[in-house]
């Protein structure tokens, strides 16, 4: 019996049904992704597949989170953030790719997915949405809680440890009382083992709290000695702390962006705590609208944060007359704050001229 044509169709389209099948992105992520314990309802650490969390001794710093049809992925280790949002997702970005692939999820299972959404859609493929505006405040976090081992650097100022962090201070041109510095003492009343292994590996060095409007983001223990052990030790969410951010006011013309604190203190301008500008770095100061001047330490071979500042369009500034000093703390030791801030200031290109000069420095550097 000859099959009528609205049969075949009606039997093609059950077939192309069956082939998609109804799996979720959340089931497709759960068939690719052992979680040692899954909430539906929250976010769900991993080891990030990106980076590897580094060597792995804080635990898994990657993390899932699952809404009907959207996920979400992050990672506090590398930075990279993605979300799979099937109605706005359908050009989906390189982040979230890179996330999928790490993660060995097949591109034709998520694919899958996208494919019901263009064919049930009633006016077609979608435009490409307008990217999703982050604010700071997002970017940030939580923040972290501030524990018990630290005291206030003018309580201790007596002490040994006090004496010698004072020194350190006077020797980077910042009096001690100007900002809340702390001391550990090694102890506290804490039963999580990272809170009594943090106490004491702080011991024996400043404590940076680095803040945003009150809020923790990030301790930073910098040793007292010039050269030994470790320089800085950082509790908290490095890829996605900046110090700095809540003194930027409507009268700065720039935003100087800086590697370490010391140097950023003393320009009122922004530290990336690290040589390296994560995404979330790069959305927050993105998001204010001012330029960007990156301000690199000369001693740098190889400056990551320069080079993507330069990417993001960003400015550049490196004073002749600063060229005998390593960086903004040595100079300010040397010249004083203001003749510092002015050739800083004075020195500062945009542009073309910027990715001409920071092209130049980069290559005298090597």
């Amino acid at each position: 019996m000859t099959q009528k044509i609205s049969d075949i169709k009606k039997l093609l389209y059950e077939k192309e049904q069956e082939s998609l099948g109804t799996s979720t992105i959340e089931d497709v992520v759960k068939d690719c992704v052992a979680f040692d314990h899954y909430n539906p309802n929250d976010w769900n650490s991993v080891y990030c597949a990106v980076c590897g969390d580094g060597s792995r001794t804080q635990g898994p710093r990657g993390g899932w989170k699952f809404e009907g049809e959207n996920a979400r992925y992050n990672c506090f280790n590398c930075g990279i953030a993605g979300a799979f949002t099937p109605e706005n997702e359908i050009f989906m970005s390189n982040d979230m790719k890179t996330i999928f692939q790490s993660f060995g999820i097949p591109k034709k299972e998520y694919a899958k997915i996208l494919y019901r959404l263009r064919r049930d859609m009633k006016d077609g493929v979608p435009k490409k949405p307008a990217a999703k505006k982050e604010s700071i405040e997002d970017l940030i976090g939580d923040g972290i809680n501030m524990p018990d081992y630290l005291k206030d650097l003018s309580q201790v100022c007596n002490t040994n440890v006090g004496k010698a962090a004072i020194r350190l201070l006077e020797d980077k041109c910042i009096p001690y009382k100007d900002y809340p510095f702390f001391i550990s003492t090694g102890e506290t009343k804490s039963k999580d083992q990272q809170d009594k292994i943090n106490s004491k590996i702080l011991t024996g060095r400043l404590v940076i709290p680095i803040y945003y409007y009150g809020k923790l983001l990030l301790l930073q223990g910098r040793r007292l000695e010039e050269n030994g052990k470790k320089k800085y030790i950082n509790i908290g969410n490095v890829s996605s702390t900046l110090y700095g951010l809540d003194r930027l006011n409507k009268n700065h013309k720039y935003v100087f962006v800086q590697e370490g604190f010391f140097d950023a203190y003393h320009l009122n301008g922004v530290a990336c705590i690290t040589n390296k500008l994560t995404t979330p770095k790069v959305k927050m100061l993105n998001s204010i609208e001012k330029d960007k001047i990156i301000v690199p330490d000369r001693n740098e071979i190889i400056n990551t944060m320069l080079a993507k500042g330069i990417d993001e369009g960003w400015g550049f500034s490196a004073p002749k007359e600063l060229q005998n000093c390593k960086d903004t703390t040595e100079a300010v030791r040397k010249y004083g704050k203001m003749f510092t801030v002015h050739a800083i200031m004075k020195s500062a290109k945009l542009g073309k001229e910027a990715e001409f000069l920071s092209a130049a420095w980069l290559n005298s550097n090597k």
